[in-house]
Order: C-alpha cells, then sequence, then structure tokens
C-alpha cells in the first residue's frame, strides 16, 4: 500500500467518526500541499524513521510553498502528527509494517515572548476610535477590554450581548478557510474547545458605546459591512491595520489586542482564575505560564507596597 492511499483511508475514518468540518478542511489541505508531494508515492513499510526525520527537517527548513522558507514549528508539529496516526491506523487496522515513529526526533519550541502595547501605546489607539466615526473601529476597543479572538469577534451578534447583566457571551467563531477546491470559504462554528465558550464581564463604559452603535445599527452582527453582512478576517484586519497607523503606532498583529487585555487584567490585580475563564483558556496553569512576565511585574509592586511600611523602608531624620 503506498502511502497516499492509506491517507486517503484514515481521512475516510476520521470523517465518518470523530473531526469537525474546520479540522477535516486543515488535515485535507496539509495532505494536499505538504505531505503527499513528498511522501505519497512511497510504499507505507518504506517510510522509515530516516525518511520522516528528512521529511519533518525539510519542512522546518523551507516547508511554506509560497516563500520556499521554513514553516510554523507549530505547523510542521500538526504535519508529523497526520503522518503518525495515519501510519498507527494502517498499522491497527490493516496490518501494515510500519516504522517505529518514536524514533522520529522530536520538535522542541522555542517560546516566544509575549507581546504586547504600552500604557502610551494603548491610548493613542483609544484615542482615535473615540474621535472616529466609523463603528467598526469599536470593536478594537472591545478586544482590548474583553480579550476576544478575532473570529470571535467578527462572529459576534447584538444577542450576544446582555446589556441587562453586562455580559457578552461567546459560542461561535468566524474564519476562513480553503475548501475541497482550494476556494476560500467563510465558516462559522462552535470555538474548538469547550472552555472557549464562555461569558465574559463587560466594563460599563463600554457597554455605554455599545448600546448607542446598537441603536444606529440595521445588522445582526456587532462588526458588519455597509449592508449588514458580516465582516471578513481579512478586511478588518486591514481596518486594524490603518487604524494603527493613524494613531502613529508601530504594527503588531491583532493577537497583541488579546495579549494586551491579560496583561493590564494582571496589572489592576485581576486573580489568575477569573483571568483564565475569561481569556477561555483550559486551564489557569496555561494562563500563568503564558504571562509570568506580567505577573512578575504585579508581585514587584505588592512586594514594594508591602514593604512601605517597614521601618527599614522608611527614611528617618536624626535628630541633632
Amino acid at each position: 500500500m503506498i502511502f497516499d492511499e492509506l491517507l486517503n483511508r484514515w481521512m475516510n475514518e476520521k470523517q465518518v467518526y470523530e473531526l469537525k468540518h474546520r479540522t477535516l478542511l486543515r488535515y485535507n489541505e496539509m495532505i494536499r500541499t505538504q505531505i503527499s508531494p513528498c511522501l505519497g508515492h512511497y510504499p507505507v513499510e518504506q517510510i522509515t524513521a530516516t525518511v520522516l526525520n528528512d521529511f519533518q527537517q525539510s519542512k522546518l527548513e523551507k516547508g511554506n510553498c509560497v516563500t520556499g522558507k521554513a514553516l510554523a514549528t507549530s505547523t510542521v508539529k500538526n504535519i508529523m502528527c497526520i503522518v503518525k496516526s495515519a501510519m498507527d491506523y494502517g498499522k491497527n487496522e490493516y496490518g501494515v509494517q510500519v516504522t517505529n515513529t518514536e524514533r522520529v526526533s522530536s520538535i522542541h519550541f522555542a517560546e516566544r515572548p509575549i507581546v504586547v502595547f504600552r500604557r502610551d501605546e494603548q491610548k493613542k489607539i483609544e484615542e482615535v476610535i473615540k474621535n472616529s466615526t466609523k463603528a467598526n473601529h469599536f470593536g478594537i476597543l472591545l478586544c482590548l477590554y474583553t480579550g476576544l479572538r478575532l473570529g470571535e469577534l467578527l462572529a459576534l451578534t447584538w444577542e450576544d450581548i446582555d446589556f441587562v447583566d453586562a455580559t457578552i457571551s461567546i459560542d461561535k467563531t468566524r474564519y476562513y478557510l480553503k475548501d475541497e477546491t482550494g476556494c476560500y470559504k467563510k465558516q462559522v462554528s462552535r470555538p474548538k474547545t469547550d472552555s472557549s465558550i464562555r461569558i465574559i464581564p463587560v466594563p460599563k463604559a463600554i457597554l455605554s458605546q455599545l448600546k448607542k452603535i446598537k441603536k444606529k445599527s440595521r445588522s445582526p452582527f456587532v462588526i458588519s459591512t455597509k449592508d449588514g453582512t458580516a465582516v471578513t478576517n481579512r478586511s478588518y484586519q486591514t481596518t486594524y491595520k490603518r487604524l494603527l497607523k493613524k494613531a502613529g503606532v508601530e504594527y503588531r498583529n491583532f493577537h497583541v489586542l488579546r495579549h494586551t487585555f491579560a496583561t493590564r487584567a494582571l496589572e489592576s490585580g485581576m486573580d489568575i482564575k477569573s483571568l483564565s475563564e475569561i481569556m477561555g483558556h483550559k486551564s489557569p496553569v496555561i494562563t500563568m505560564n503564558r504571562y509570568a512576565h506580567s505577573l512578575m511585574s504585579t508581585k514587584q509592586k505588592m512586594i514594594n507596597n508591602l514593604a512601605k511600611d517597614l521601618v527599614f523602608g522608611q527614611e528617618k531624620r536624626c535628630a541633632v
């Protein structure tokens, strides 16, 4: 059996029993563009640990099909998960002799430092939004004060906002993926994890502005086009980029708004468990590890406040 045939059988099995449509599309895309061209023609028994290690290394060095540069480590890890799962499936279902995948080198992630907007930069962004006549700009402020992801923001409808209890319900996300024909299509689905389905409290000042925007809105979506339809991810990314330029703030990707929210929340004294639930993380440990830099800064301030009343922390003038 050649590997392409095994991949097809493995995907058919996944399609029937396990995976969400969004995940299936991603798997199909990875198989079509990354795996099949390199490994699809191999008889499964000939895919040795050496072959897989070489394949993995090539993806880490020059796996991007468009630029010819390195693929992100996380992408390569996902590709290797597909390869290994398919091989295990071949072994268990068809008795195919496969290599011991444990001999394939593990990919080690280099932790990227969390990037946030400084307070002066955030103030500049907020000033532009305050003076803007475009209602959609307010979505950027909403992310700064709730930690919403881009897909969650663009899927948000007015029905998701409880103006009485001052909360937002997050139970869906909007994204674009290539379908089986290779065309990008708009998709809306439940978040990937159960923890991402959550209720977020909204600051009173933000809620007040949302009420004003809702009165003028003719769309079910909080962020919408002129004709009332949902805004695409790419279009809103452009809106965000232009706003940063107008504010005179260096461009950083949209997700930095979410990191900035989490950092400001910790600086204000919010506890880890509450922040973790608002962010939609699976565990407070994830929040703690991801924003350790902010935690240390907050701890330092608290320690200094604690030491203010100590005898050694007070300067006393000696009597002459």
